[in-house]
């Protein structure tokens, strides 16, 4: 069966964190038919054993486990276009490795992504431990700086329990339609690890596209684990404030 959702996932080390998201993702994604496309930037951690080993022990369930190695890190966007490629779907859901998917993540995501005829949708990522919001819908300051709009503010806010239309979402958690994304070219491979999901909703709005947050899926987030996640953080803000700022 054709899956309707492409759930695609980049990893570069950090197994336990892997482990314990897919733990989460099959206990709490009933949507089905969908895949999960996994994307390694060649690991060095046991990664492909301990995944392979799981995918194993999940049989059971409806979710198809496909595990790509590279034989070299390609990056975040590089990952996440090559994945896309091989998506089945007619939605791609780019999701990151340091989340912990809640109950019915997936189902409200779609829900609010059909429903507002979106061309981005993102979900509500909480901070572990605190219960806050990490990430809710993303704003612009004065001088274009991205900001996330309620950031630390209480799950339990009205504000951030609407579905609302944003300038922006964050990548960490992101529901497309496949068709549409590799027409607008997908993540621009050439940022590395940082401004490619901000730089994607720039260019869905000056396609007429609409972003959306989706206030019923729900996801903890630990933010900022992969290995390498500043590395290149000048760089990109320097290509990004060419495309978008100065321009």
């Amino acid at each position: 069966m054709k899956p309707a959702i492409s759930i695609i996932i980049p990893i570069f080390n950090k197994r336990e964190f892997t482990l314990q998201m897919l733990s989460y993702l099959f206990a709490n994604t009933h949507y089905h038919p969908c895949e999960l496309i996994i994307i390694d930037n060649n690991s060095t951690d046991n990664s492909e054993t301990v995944i392979k080993e799981f995918f194993k022990k999940c049989k059971p369930y409806n979710i198809a486990g496909v595990y790509v190695r590279n034989t070299e890190n390609k990056g975040y966007s590089m990952a996440n276009n090559q994945g896309a490629r091989l998506a089945r779907g007619t939605y791609l859901c780019f999701l990151n490795n340091d989340t912990l998917p809640l109950e019915n993540w997936l189902i409200e995501l779609l829900k609010c992504h059909k429903h507002n005829k979106a061309g981005v949708t993102g979900a509500k990522l909480i901070i572990p431990g605190a219960g806050t919001i990490q990430h809710a819908g993303i704003k612009f300051d004065q001088f274009k700086y991205p900001f996330h709009r309620y950031f630390g503010v209480d799950r339990d806010v009205k504000a951030v329990n609407e579905d609302k239309e944003y300038p922006a979402v964050t990548g960490a958690c992101m529901l497309v339609n496949k068709k549409e994304f590799l027409d607008m070219g997908g993540f621009d491979e050439k940022y590395w690890l940082g401004w490619e999901d901000i730089d994607l909703c720039n260019r869905y709005r000056e396609n007429g596209k609409t972003i959306w947050y989706a206030c019923k899926s729900e996801l903890y987030h630990y933010e900022s684990m992969s290995e390498g996640r500043y590395s290149k953080e000048t760089d990109n803000w320097y290509y990004y404030s060419k495309k978008w700022v100065f321009k």
